[in-house]
């Protein structure tokens, strides 16, 4: 299942796992459709090309090695979409 969230910044290593040596790794902030903060701020790899301020799409667990062009590197998080609009019952008019 995907989840909200809304990148804050970008995270620099030189050490990386073998395998992850070519990912862009994301601090990414969970938040809910209205943009309200949810939680601690996670670490995600970002498959898409997103960039800070933008709001995405994330996945987690299982799911989040999927989208990742090599198998069998531990990723807990990733981004796979970018969020362009958000459509709301209660306003039914795009929230940018």
């Amino acid at each position: 299942m995907p989840f909200l969230g809304k990148v804050i910044g970008t995270i620099w290593g030189t050490r990386r796992y073998p395998g992850l040596e070519e990912a862009k790794m994301q601090l990414l902030q969970p938040i809910d459709h209205h943009g309200t903060k949810k939680g601690d701020p996670i670490i995600v790899v970002d498959t898409v090309g997103a960039g800070p301020g933008e709001t995405v799409l994330y996945v987690t667990a299982y799911e989040a090695v999927i989208p990742y062009h090599r198998d069998m590197v531990p990723i807990d998080a990733s981004i796979v979409a970018i969020v362009e609009n958000i459509y709301t019952a209660e306003t039914k008019e795009p929230k940018e």
